[in-house]
């Protein structure tokens, strides 16, 4: 699950053969998380300033922001760099 997420788990393999004969191994699995999240963004207009600037909120743009295993954020937007 989620939860065991960089955990390493040690599992105990165990075979009996048909005399009753036992071998055992031990191996650990660590689980990991391989899926981004997914975000869905939309287009948005803006208005200046008196100084023509404009801050966007994180959020202002968001449509959703799913992920396999929960989101708990934060996310940050990114781009190019601020103009003067």
């Amino acid at each position: 699950t989620c939860a065991d997420i960089g955990n390493p788990r040690t599992v105990e393999m165990v075979s009996t053969d048909p005399s009753g004969n036992t071998g055992r191994c031990e191996y650990e699995v660590t689980t990991v998380d391989v899926d981004a999240p997914v975000i869905v963004c939309q287009d948005i207009t803006i208005e200046l300033d008196a100084n023509g600037e404009y801050t966007i909120a994180n959020d202002e743009a968001l449509v959703s922001l799913t992920d396999n295993c929960g989101f708990n954020g934060p996310f940050t937007v990114g781009g190019p760099p601020q103009r003067m």
